[in-house]
């Protein structure tokens, strides 16, 4: 990405014919100029900017991965195009971190809810707390 812009603002002295009806004009451009360059100088953040849900919930593995499987609704203007693991913590053991590689399977039900299908790399009988982010 390009550096962010030196001129932050316009000011009357850079555009010294200009009607007296260009003052509301260029209070509004910079109105706009101020929002984007803070926003672009570390405001942005994800879940004020991103249509996205994120979903936690708590699971026991059971022996096979079509086993582990979570149904939940959810609340989005559009449909979901994608179900992305964020976290997988095991609970049991004092929240050990996960060291097998773990993926899920997933898909939209008839009644418009997201049906986790299945999650690999889970160890049977361990109670794992999983975050998805759903887009």
């Amino acid at each position: 990405m390009a550096g962010l812009p030196t001129q932050r603002r316009l000011s009357r002295e850079d555009f010294p014919g200009a009607p007296s009806w260009f003052d509301v004009v260029m209070g509004v451009v910079n109105g706009f100029m101020n929002d984007v360059y803070l926003a672009l100088n570390g405001t942005l953040t994800f879940g004020a900017n991103v249509s996205g849900l994120i979903k936690s919930f708590r699971i026991t593995a059971g022996a096979t991965a079509d086993t582990n499987t979570f149904t939940f609704t959810h609340a989005m203007k559009k449909k979901p195009e994608g179900v992305i693991l964020i976290a997988v913590t095991a609970v049991t053991n004092n929240y050990a971190p996960v060291t097998s590689a773990v993926s899920l399977s997933w898909r939209m039900n008839d009644v418009g809810q997201i049906v986790i299908d299945a999650i690999t790399g889970l160890t049977n009988g361990t109670i794992y707390d999983v975050r998805v982010l759903v887009v």
